[in-house]
């Protein structure tokens, strides 16, 4: 005998439910989906929340390594010029 045959109403119900088919019966399985759906979204929200946090430090260690490099690449170009003007007898 098939399974189908087994199957008690609720459990029938409860599968229609999760299947999503039509009747009325799909009301009742709305309310653990619309949970499942907001419990989801809680986690996201977590989720951003964090990832957020990880951008804001990335972004102020990477202002923090441009401003580094900006003033490398500047003493660099100092030097550079410090030294031209030394070797043509500009100072």
């Amino acid at each position: 005998m098939s399974q189908d045959l087994h199957e008690t109403e609720d459990e029938a119900r409860a599968r229609r439910a999760l299947q999503g088919g039509g009747g009325n019966d799909t009301l009742e399985g709305m309310e653990a989906r619309v949970a499942v759906l907001e419990q989801i979204a809680k986690s996201n929200e977590k989720l951003l929340e964090k990832m957020d946090a990880r951008m804001m430090k990335l972004e102020d260690r990477q202002h923090a390594d441009f401003m580094w490099l900006l003033t490398l690449g500047l003493g660099a170009t100092a030097l550079i010029l410090g030294t031209m003007a030394y070797g043509f007898h500009w100072l």
